[in-house]
């Protein structure tokens, strides 16, 4: 769509950078409408609206961390050929192998991960590792060492996406319920899809700036750090959510004998 619109903007001298901004405006402004969509019923509105502050909340601490752990996982994938490629001097399509070993190990992971959920529903704890293996992944590419650590790269940032892609998806559904999960998840992965759409552009700007890769690496260890003491806050505030409801009268009334 933005490829059919952009060509007619250009006669206003629109610049690329601000014309690509428009995605994200228009991408969060959809989402803004979603909150003023009919939720509860009307006798019951002022009833929930503590609950739904904090539920809302939730959701926006939920995004950001989708948001800036997408954009540090894609914008890895995207400039991995480039580094095997300008460090090793290897060919394209060997390049590209040792660059999908990331996905490789996504698909054989995921599943794994999302049977896990299912036994230990922990999904801030998976996702918090998901973040930590990512940082790690983009540290041994920092460190600019051998090849086999290169290699083991892609493969902590494999991990990292296996972990955090099902975790984000429970999370979402534990924190509004079953009944909107829907709009929990679709504003969680607008979000991550932002991230990932802009990583590109980002990183690809940093590279045209300072010419170095090592740069880019450092932002996303940086991104996927600021992602997981967002996930230490969400879990902060699910605590005292939960002992809030437990010291409430109400939860006493009900689950009294």
């Amino acid at each position: 769509m933005f490829a059919l619109i952009f060509p007619y903007l250009q006669p206003v001298q629109l610049r690329w950078q601000t014309a690509i901004l428009i995605y994200p405006v228009l991408s969060f402004i959809g989402v803004g409408i979603t909150r003023f969509l009919p939720n509860q019923p009307p006798a019951t509105r002022q009833e929930h609206a503590l609950v739904n502050r904090e539920k809302s909340l939730g959701v926006a601490l939920l995004s950001a961390i989708a948001f800036f752990q997408l954009f540090s996982l894609t914008a890895g994938e995207a400039w991995l050929p480039t580094f095997f490629g300008n460090r090793f001097s290897m060919s394209a399509s060997i390049s590209g192998l040792l660059s999908s070993l990331s996905s490789i190990v996504l698909v054989d992971v995921a599943i794994f991960t999302s049977y896990l959920l299912d036994t230990w529903p922990a999904s801030t704890r998976m996702m918090a590792l998901g973040c930590i293996m990512t940082a790690l992944g983009y540290s041994g590419l920092l460190a600019d060492a051998s090849l086999g650590l290169a290699i083991v790269s892609p493969i902590s940032l494999g991990l990292g996406l296996a972990l955090f892609l099902p975790a984000i998806t429970s999370a979402s559904i534990d924190l509004l319920g079953p009944k909107r999960s829907g709009v929990s998840s679709g504003i969680t992965g607008t979000a991550a899809q932002i991230g990932a759409t802009l990583s590109g552009v980002v990183v690809g700007w940093l590279l045209d700036l300072t010419g170095r890769l090592g740069v880019a690496w450092v932002v996303c260890i940086t991104l996927s750090t600021f992602a997981f003491g967002l996930l230490c806050a969400l879990q902060y505030a699910t605590r005292r959510e939960k002992k809030r409801r437990i010291a409430s009268p109400q939860f006493n009334r009900t689950n009294s004998w």
